[in-house]
């Protein structure tokens, strides 16, 4: 299981939102992430998700040192319970 701890927001665009954040790696070490979260709405609008899963690929193609290529595509629904 991918553990994510998310503090503050950092941005947003037309996909989502981009918050800051921890991953918890298997081995127990945190890193720093960025994690972008889709819009509700997203998911169930083919082009845009389309366009986003390009994107996803696209930054595949980035190498900077400051970037990390660890890449998560997953539906879920957040509660704020």
């Amino acid at each position: 299981m991918v553990m994510f701890r998310l503090s503050e927001k950092i941005g947003d665009g037309s996909f989502g939102v981009v918050s800051r954040g921890e991953w918890t790696t298997s081995t127990g070490r945190v890193v720093q992430v960025a994690v972008k979260m889709l819009k509700q709405d997203v998911p169930s609008l083919p082009q845009m998700f389309e366009d986003f899963v390009k994107e996803v690929q696209a930054m595949h193609t980035l190498d900077h040192v400051h970037l990390i290529k660890y890449f998560i595509i997953n539906k879920f629904v957040l509660s704020e319970n």
